[in-house]
């Protein structure tokens, strides 16, 4: 007999009319897995279905289950997507039926066809979408990273772990949830269609009733064993990480499947009879009170996917089939690989935007719509190589995409170089490493006996250090010249200006003037705060025996001496590659870097009417608010000034404090490319005079005269500070040289005349 096109065309059309309640089942299957995914990073973890040794009593386990209250009109939806959302692991036993019965029923239409075609078949469905979907979740890690300064997904081509997970191995801890954590069901996917061929033959010698038994027990006491005995691989065995924990949801579906080969309509009707959908309720009412204790893990979730399986068929059974359920069913591999993904990624930035409960939920919703769309132009693409394999080869093809790819490669690294060039960045830590070196004591200085030529965010400068490590020349003074010192952070030492057109340089030429002989020794670097400014001059003053020592204050101070030298030796990039080396280069640091900062940035910042957090650093505004400065952080500030005196008044120097604002204390917004939206310091939620009250109390009860350098630097024409950044320009430096060196010749009249 000769079948037609039409006999082909008919049978699909018969089969799909049989077992439309399949199409349904798996859709029903991905949209309880997709929902339970959503709602996990935002209500929680639950307990129940997911053992654990550090599981809380049972009492709080059964706790958690109880309603949120509080939410207004939005309580009873609220609770029911909380609910539904945490009960969606149960997706899983029905993909696992649903797979074990599509599998089996296709074996029994068709001789044994061998080993090798089986595997082909197997692998030619499962390997193209799920190698293209980790070349696509690299694109979007290196994205992620870009927008965010980090990614949640954490994959690398240069990780094994990723090329384990590439070969569908994913039952190690390290990548049971590498990358998307919904991947792991993928690995034991794998694991089922291996032995499926053994467990087939079984099914065949043994009978479905005693096949199903035998495949019951055995899952169910490996599952046991495990729950009681392991730790730290305990949610990786009751999850499925080894296949044989799932094997009895994966036998229903192939002993369904032989019951509806040997006698179809005998089958449904056991299914959908009402004692059959009582024993369901029951079933599933009695198998989620067990999934609450360790050993009820053992077996509740067989019981939890029988009881949906029977619900779900008898609902599918009824209503008939629907089109939208076989359109799901058909996309259902490239949806599963491509959400969760996306999801995370929503909820990731919707975190650090703050946005509130609606902005959160449609951006999960927008999510979920991108995720379809990236699952069919995944489908496509990978459809579109395969084809082009069919057509012409894999050489021609794999040299065509090594052109395009090498073609990518040329232009993103010219446009790092291009960057690296014309418009470097602060990456791999600090923009001023190359001119550090990490120390003992005060945590870092300049590298001694070095110039160093720095440019990074808009700067381009040199520091020049002598042989302490420090900014200026070595001191050199006689018996006869007066000996400054001043200390302080980057704007005293200085940050973007060279080194020679810093204040304490200006200082010094400006007393010269006098016809006194004075050297300003400068111990002021980058970064540095209270702790390290007590540690220089311990080390220092008494060697140096200054006669005055002028330490420059920075509203960042409070904040700063919660930072240990550690602390700060991390953040500088210490043991980090070199910001314009080969690997830099090749990571595209500075080019991600400027996407991120001048692009990306700016739009979230429009978007969401969110302050830019790089605006909001470089402004300080957290010095600012009210409130901001603890009074654990003044004490802290004290103690380690108390410090600074202390060695100053014992070499014999009197000491001055040189209070420097931030640049939003003295610019206006208009004036600061950094100025970050929605900020309103006349506002409530500021008190600009915080800093500067904080630090005069400091100085007063350490009797130790100060000076607000806000009248001077807002009484210059233009911003003082770089728009691009929070230091000064030379202008600042040279008025603020001069405006110390009248202050010490006042202060000194002032003392003389006392």
């Amino acid at each position: 007999m000769v079948r037609t096109t039409n006999d082909v065309e008919q049978r699909a059309v018969t089969e799909r009319a049989r077992f439309g309640w399949l199409d349904g089942l798996k859709a029903v299957a991905l949209a309880w897995i997709v929902l339970n995914h959503i709602v996990e990073p935002i209500a929680g973890f639950p307990y129940i279905a997911n053992p654990a040794r550090s599981w809380p009593p049972l009492s709080e386990r059964i706790a958690q289950l109880a309603p949120v209250d509080g939410l207004g009109v939005w309580t009873i939806p609220a609770n029911i997507l909380r609910y539904l959302g945490w009960f969606g692991d149960q997706g899983v036993q029905l993909f696992l039926i649903a797979s074990g019965f599509g599998l089996m029923w296709a074996a029994m239409q068709h001789s044994w066809e061998g080993w090798w075609p089986y595997l082909q078949r197997r692998s030619s469905r499962i390997f193209p979408l799920w190698w293209g979907a980790h070349l696509a979740l690299l694109v979007l890690s290196i994205a992620a990273a870009v927008a965010f300064g980090s990614s949640s997904y954490g994959v690398s081509p240069t990780d094994p772990q990723f090329y384990l997970s590439l070969a569908g191995i994913r039952f190690f801890l390290s990548t049971l949830y590498y990358g998307v954590p919904a991947w792991w069901y993928i690995g034991l996917a794998i694991q089922l269609y291996l032995v499926f061929p053994w467990m087939a033959s079984w099914l065949r010698r043994f009978g479905a009733i005693r096949f199903l038994l035998g495949a019951v027990i055995i899952g169910t006491v490996a599952r046991l064993v495990g729950l009681l005995t392991f730790d730290a691989y305990l949610d990786a065995w009751s999850r499925g990480a080894i296949f044989i924990t799932r094997i009895p949801e994966f036998a229903l579906g192939m002993a369904v499947a032989a019951w509806f080969a040997h006698d179809e309509d005998t089958a449904r009707r056991l299914v959908t009879r009402p004692a059959a959908l009582l024993a369901a309720v029951v079933t599933y009412a009695v198998a989620t009170l067990l999934s609450l204790t360790l050993v009820g893990n053992a077996i509740s979730p067989l019981l939890l996917g029988a009881s949906a399986f029977v619900l779900l068929f008898w609902l599918f059974d009824w209503f008939g089939k629907r089109a939208s359920s076989r359109w799901v069913s058909t996309h259902t591999y490239g949806i599963y690989l491509s959400h969760q993904a996306f999801i995370l990624l929503a909820v990731e930035a919707a975190a650090l935007a703050g946005l509130s409960a609606a902005l959160t939920g449609m951006s999960i919703v927008v999510a979920v719509v991108v995720s379809v769309v990236a699952a069919l132009g995944l489908e496509w693409i990978v459809g579109f190589v395969r084809r082009l394999l069919e057509n012409h080869g894999a050489v021609s093809v794999a040299a065509g995409l090594a052109v395009s790819l090498g073609v990518v490669v040329v232009v993103l690294l010219a446009g790092e170089l291009a960057v690296q060039r014309f418009a470097p960045q602060e990456v791999l830590g600090w923009g001023e490493r190359p001119a550090l070196v990490a120390s003992d004591r005060a945590g870092w200085h300049l590298r001694p006996d070095t110039a160093t030529r720095l440019r990074w965010q808009g700067y381009d400068y040199e520091a020049t250090a002598n042989a302490l490590g420090y900014p200026g020349p070595n001191p050199s003074g006689t018996g006869d010249t007066v000996r400054i010192v001043t200390m302080g952070d980057a704007f005293t030492s200085a940050e973007g200006v060279d080194t020679g057109q810093a204040w304490p340089r200006v200082l010094e030429s400006t007393l010269e003037s006098d016809g006194q002989d004075y050297e300003v020794v400068n111990l002021a670097i980058t970064g540095y705060g209270p702790e390290q400014h007590a540690a220089v001059a311990e080390d220092y003053l008494q060697q140096l025996a200054p006669d005055i020592v002028v330490v420059g204050l920075f509203v960042n101070d409070f904040f700063d001496v919660e930072w240990t030298n550690e602390d700060f030796q991390s953040s500088i990039g210490f043991g980090r590659p070199d910001p314009f080396g080969v690997v830099a280069t090749l990571q595209l640091s500075h080019l991600r870097e400027l996407i991120r900062s001048q692009l990306v940035a700016p739009l979230v910042e429009t978007a969401t009417s969110e302050p830019n957090p790089a605006g909001y650093f470089l402004g300080n505004f957290k010095a600012l608010e009210r409130e901001g400065i603890s009074p654990p952080q003044e004490i802290l500030v004290e103690h380690h000034l108390d410090r600074v005196v202390a060695g100053a008044h014992a070499a014999g120097a009197e000491v001055f404090f040189l209070q420097i604002p931030a640049s939003v204390q003295v610019c206006s917004p208009g004036e600061l490319a950094y100025y970050p939206a929605g900020v309103d310091l006349a506002s409530d939620d500021y008190d600009l005079e915080a800093p500067q009250r904080s630090m005069s109390a400091i100085a007063d009860r350490l009797d130790v005269r100060s000076d607000d350098l806000r009248p001077v630097l807002g009484a210059m024409h233009g911003c003082p500070y770089f728009s691009f950044n929070m230091h000064w320009t030379a202008s600042a430096h040279q008025i603020v040289g001069q405006h110390v060196a009248e202050l010490l010749e006042r202060w000194a009249i002032l003392e003389s005349d006392a």
